[in-house]
């Protein structure tokens, strides 16, 4: 990399952090090219020099921060893992650090701006580029992909397969996955738990109720909670 692209990545980061400091402090629709630009330490004139919009700097902005959990996830794939665990520790580390984020994650995969948001990606990769980012591969299907029928298939395609699962049951569970995850993600940002741990602890009980009760699986409850609880894993990017 030369000392131009250099630069201009630096001042990619100058301003999706300047993007990323205001969400947190006001909140996504109190976005504006001049607050983002004043934050950045530059006028407006430059920022459009490097984006084309705001809603072009927000999506990358939001795509920025989701990044440890694609890092997460492709540390599952890389993993030995049973089909079971593998399962509940995708959804694990999508609480995980959905709940320590609400606003972000729900914005990016749960919100009516979802599909926009993730037509960015090839731009922010292009922007970042990384050695483990592959079109090819299920974690760029199950992360990034805009067709949330399509993440799902990657998630559960296995599981029906292996008979974990039916297709009802498998309709059935993620539908109520889904419903669970947005309405805690709602709870965490109006403060109703003590810390983002406590919401995952929670989530996890519930989620495995869930599945053991509409799949195949016998297993204890205890054990395999436990089990997905404990699992530690590599974080580093």
């Amino acid at each position: 990399m030369n000392n131009k692209e250099i630069q201009r990545q630096r001042m990619y980061s100058y301003f999706i952090t300047a993007c990323q400091d205001l969400i947190k402090e006001e909140g996504m629709d109190q976005l504006t090219i001049r607050k983002i630009s004043d934050k950045a330490g530059y006028n407006s004139a430059t920022l459009y020099n490097y984006f084309e919009n705001l809603d072009q700097l927000k999506a990358l902005s939001l795509l920025d921060n989701i990044k440890p959990y694609f890092y997460s996830i492709r540390s599952l794939y890389n993993m030995d893992l049973n089909l079971i665990d593998r399962f509940l520790l995708i959804w694990r580390e999508y609480a995980k650090y959905s709940f320590r984020n609400p606003q972000v994650y729900t914005e990016v995969f749960e919100s009516s701006n979802s599909d926009n948001i993730l037509s960015y990606i090839d731009k922010y990769f292009e922007y970042f580029p990384s050695d483990e980012f592959s079109k090819e591969d299920d974690v760029y299907n199950l992360v990034y992909n805009r067709d949330m029928k399509q993440r799902d298939k990657v998630l559960l395609d296995p599981e029906v397969g292996a008979g974990y699962i039916s297709e009802k049951q498998a309709k059935y569970l993620i539908s109520g996955i889904y419903a669970l995850h947005i309405g805690m993600c709602n709870q965490v940002l109006n403060g109703y738990y003590d810390d983002s741990d406590q919401a995952l602890n929670l989530f996890m009980n519930y989620l495995i109720d869930m599945f053991l009760l509409n799949s195949n699986v016998d297993e204890n409850k205890a054990e395999l909670l436990n089990r997905v609880s404990s699992l530690k894993l590599n974080e580093n990017m």
